[in-house]
């Protein structure tokens, strides 16, 4: 079976995995992987090569059946932690954990910002977040316009 780009980005965030982690475990370039997530072109070698990496780590991917559409699971036993955890966690000044920004100044920029930021397409902010934090979620709560 052939993955979707949403089967892609479901089973990287299964295993809290960022783009940067999977490209770094596939050796595949982090465009491209957040290409395939999107939708768009890529080769089949490739999307058999992250289907082998994340199947490698603990996903099991789902055909579509009559009931639901296709899908991921972990498979028994797996318990997904972020690489950056292995390493540690960021942590704010009151020294609670947090993310660790990949481009400080442009997290910065746009968290001081989110009048500005709710009014950007919805792909335009999943691409900023994942510049910025690595996750193409984590500004999510910017979004919403006061």
């Amino acid at each position: 079976m052939a993955i979707t780009g949403d089967q892609l980005r479901m089973a990287r965030a299964a295993l809290k995995l960022t783009v940067r982690d999977l490209a770094e475990i596939t050796g595949i370039d982090k465009s491209t992987i957040a290409r395939a997530e999107a939708g768009g072109r890529a080769y089949y070698a490739t999307m058999v090569k992250l289907q082998e990496a994340l199947e490698s780590n603990g996903v099991a991917f789902l055909d579509p059946t009559d009931e639901r559409g296709a899908g991921v699971a972990l498979k028994l036993g797996v318990e997904p932690s972020r690489k950056s955890e292995a390493t540690g966690t960021a942590q704010d000044e009151q020294g609670k954990g947090g993310l660790r920004a990949l481009d400080p100044v442009l997290a910065k920029f746009w968290t001081e910002r989110p009048d500005k930021f709710a009014r950007l397409s919805e792909d335009g902010r999943r691409a900023i977040s994942e510049a910025a934090l690595g996750d193409p979620e984590a500004l999510d709560d910017l979004s919403v316009l006061p």
